[in-house]
């Protein structure tokens, strides 16, 4: 059996599931597989057909999603948010 990973783990990450979605931003299934989606037609817009994992989306894609950027993730994944 795998060991889940930690956010702090994810953060290093340059390729995310599904499921470090919802381990990384703490959101619920439905929601991680939203921010999936639009990250996937991102990835597909910006990579066209050099797309490395088709089950995994880029950790800056998911970031722009969000509307986040990875020192305001860091800061709220150490200030324990």
């Amino acid at each position: 059996m795998q060991r889940k990973k930690t956010r702090e783990e994810l953060l290093t990450a340059p390729y995310l599931s599904k499921t470090d979605i919802c381990t990384l931003y703490g959101v619920p299934w439905a929601v991680a597989v939203r921010v999936f989606t639009l990250a996937k037609e991102a990835d597909a817009e910006a990579l066209g057909d050099r797309i490395v994992y088709p089950t995994k989306v880029r950790l800056t894609s998911t970031l722009a999603v969000q509307g986040l950027t990875l020192a305001t993730l860091q800061r709220q994944i150490k200030g324990g948010l």
